[in-house]
């Protein structure tokens, strides 16, 4: 198995493991982005949306693709109030980037 895949196979553990990203962090990054509300963001890499739940929580309209199908599962529970939140099953390589532009492209923890 690819590593990449890892973490799919114990989704909500690892949601129920990982902190939040601290709140101070996302300001620092939408604010040096100079991002505002309704601006596009390209996650890649979502996992179980922790990060995705910090920019939606702003009121950014996240594009979020992970390759996991767990891990998608998962994030959409996490992120079920979110309406500005649209996700997707697939690699970075296999995403039709029929979409854009986005004003900041995130990977927080999927490019090691």
């Amino acid at each position: 198995m690819e590593q990449r895949f890892t973490f799919n196979q114990i989704a909500g553990a690892y949601r129920a493991s990982r902190p939040d990203y601290p709140k101070a962090l996302v300001d620092d990054v939408v604010s040096y982005a100079s991002l505002k509300p309704g601006d596009p963001v390209l996650e890649v890499g979502c996992g179980t949306g922790q990060a995705t739940k910090s920019f939606a929580a702003r009121d950014l309209q996240i594009v979020a693709i992970d390759p996991g199908g767990e891990m998608v599962r998962t994030a959409r529970e996490s992120l079920a109030g979110f309406d500005n939140v649209e996700l997707a099953e697939t690699t970075f390589e296999a995403w039709p980037q029929d979409r854009g532009p986005f004003r900041l492209i995130i990977a927080a923890q999927s490019w090691h």
